[in-house]
């Protein structure tokens, strides 16, 4: 049986925050285009960047709170958040009851407004309550289990309650453990490897001090540029400054080309997932040298 969370606000206002961050950053994004190219149209750019991206997590954030249920069934409880779910199985659960007077004292630590309950508070017997809820803690119901406690807001707390004696009462037909399921989406991504990331992690940052070069050197550069040499090294093409930022553009490519392969042949031949990230900043790294040659 599904449950939705209690309603309230706390969606509409997290979807109007992500709005408003995406806004500021697309402004920010339109100042960096119009001002002069130059340190100061950098450091607005980069601002834009990372609201850009701070829009993209709150935009997953508030899809997750949107798709926030509690399926229930004779096996267990599932809370799903849109890229995971949690299990409870119904072998686990001790208890559900509604909000203990002893649980006030105790520090809360995660994000509380109006429709909006998530985090963690301690108990005092070495468990935590981890919040995943739409309501008030009073008006939450808690699933206890020897390593945790769950709060949730199901909208029909009374209905809720019903259907936990019926489901329990039956008996599990499959065995869960009580753990954390991610999105096979999230599973194809290797974020839990410190060499790819450190390696993918290195070309992104070669490729933004790429790009913060030429946008620092560009106001020094004279209206032409050398942008290709012959074979004793004398340049052979002049060209516009402008012509430079094809520098970062194709390094750009290069990394989210890589990345994308990376990823896509990660579980069968990781070590080609390696060259692929490492190839990326080695890449960043040849552009640099290029431009310090171009400026010379």
């Amino acid at each position: 049986m599904r449950f939705a969370p209690r309603w309230d606000f706390g969606p509409l206002i997290a979807s109007a925050a992500t709005i408003g961050v995406a806004v500021l950053a697309m402004l920010l994004m339109h100042a960096a285009l119009r001002a002069a190219i130059g340190p100061g149209a950098l450091v607005l750019l980069i601002l834009a960047l990372l609201l850009a991206t701070l829009a993209v997590i709150c935009l997953l954030y508030s899809a997750s709170l949107w798709m926030l249920s509690y399926r229930l069934n004779r096996n267990g409880l599932v809370i799903s958040a849109g890229l995971f779910n949690l299990l409870v199985p119904m072998s686990a659960i001790e208890a559900v009851y509604g909000m203990p007077v002893d649980f006030n004292p105790f520090p809360f630590r995660g994000l509380r407004f109006r429709g909006h309950n998530v985090g963690f508070q301690t108990t005092p017997g070495d468990r935590f309550i981890l919040y995943l809820a739409t309501a008030r803690p009073e008006d939450c119901l808690y699933v206890a289990t020897a390593r945790r406690i769950y709060a949730i807001s199901p909208d029909d707390r009374q209905e809720f309650l019903r259907a936990y004696a019926s489901e329990s009462a039956l008996g599990a037909v499959a065995q869960w453990q009580e753990s954390v399921r991610v999105s096979p989406a999230l599973l194809t991504l290797a974020w839990r490897d410190y060499l790819g990331v450190g390696l993918s992690s290195a070309a992104i940052i070669l490729g933004m001090v790429l790009l913060a070069m030429v946008f620092w050197m560009f106001p020094h550069l004279p209206s032409a540029v050398p942008m290709h040499f012959d074979t004793l090294g004398r340049p052979d093409r002049l060209a516009p400054p402008e012509e430079l930022f094809y520098l970062p553009l194709i390094g750009s490519i290069v990394v989210m080309l890589n990345a994308v392969l990376a990823i896509v042949f990660y579980h069968r031949e990781r070590l080609l997932s390696y060259f692929l990230w490492g190839g990326a900043g080695l890449v960043q790294v040849l552009l640099i040298l290029a431009l310090r040659s171009i400026v010379a």
